[in-house]
């Protein structure tokens, strides 16, 4: 059996306990179970529980872990509703266009015979990893330096873009741009969230 402790409020606790790999989560406060889950895909689409003195919390597993949400807030982290979504969409954002810049080299590769657009497709294949290495560099620690690195390489490519006389992806560069943007003034959900990242841990780990 595993568990997490959260505070709602002063002397306010509630108490999550599930069994290996989020089966069986039962939420607790007081003593008395306010709410569960059969299982990790149950938890994934998450559910809100009404407490006695009417407040209502939100429980969820995205990919940045085990969520509880009260009043806009997320308690495991800290992090307030808009800020943290700004910055898994700016996560979301890097990832997508990464895998797209890959999937379209891969396309260029195999219909382009002559092989004349060789240096066009290795960019495609250096943007795409740069880009993929950015998001994962960013949902594992947090940080908003990958954010900022995605800015400048976008405006470059923009600029180089246009620069040629080429209108060609500056669409999606740019609403790429976007939420890089909006992601450097978010909150990162990650840092307060890496000690509760194995559901396997001990009962007692975060006591």
């Amino acid at each position: 059996m595993h568990q997490q402790t959260v505070t709602i409020g002063p002397f306010d606790l509630l108490e999550l306990e599930w069994e290996e790999d989020f089966m069986n989560m039962t939420i607790k406060r007081d003593g008395s179970v306010i709410g569960s889950f059969v299982d990790k895909d149950e938890l994934k689409l998450g559910r809100r529980f009404s407490l006695p003195d009417q407040r209502q919390i939100t429980v969820i597993y995205t990919e940045f872990g085990l969520e509880v949400w009260l009043n806009g807030v997320e308690l495991v982290s800290g992090g307030k509703s808009g800020s943290v979504e700004g910055f898994a969409n700016a996560v979301k954002g890097l990832t997508w266009v990464g895998v797209a810049q890959l999937v379209f080299a891969l396309f260029l590769f195999f219909i382009d015979t002559d092989k004349s657009r060789l240096a066009a497709t290795i960019g495609l294949v250096i943007a795409g990893s740069l880009l993929l290495g950015l998001a994962f560099w960013a949902k594992q620690t947090g940080s908003k330096i990958p954010f900022w690195i995605g800015i400048v390489f976008c405006a470059l490519n923009i600029l180089v873009t246009i620069a040629s006389g080429s209108a060609s992806g500056i669409l999606i560069t740019g609403v790429l741009l976007y939420y890089l943007y909006k992601g450097t003034k978010s909150e990162a959900p990650i840092p307060k969230r890496k000690q509760f990242n194995d559901p396997n841990a001990p009962l007692d780990s975060n006591l």
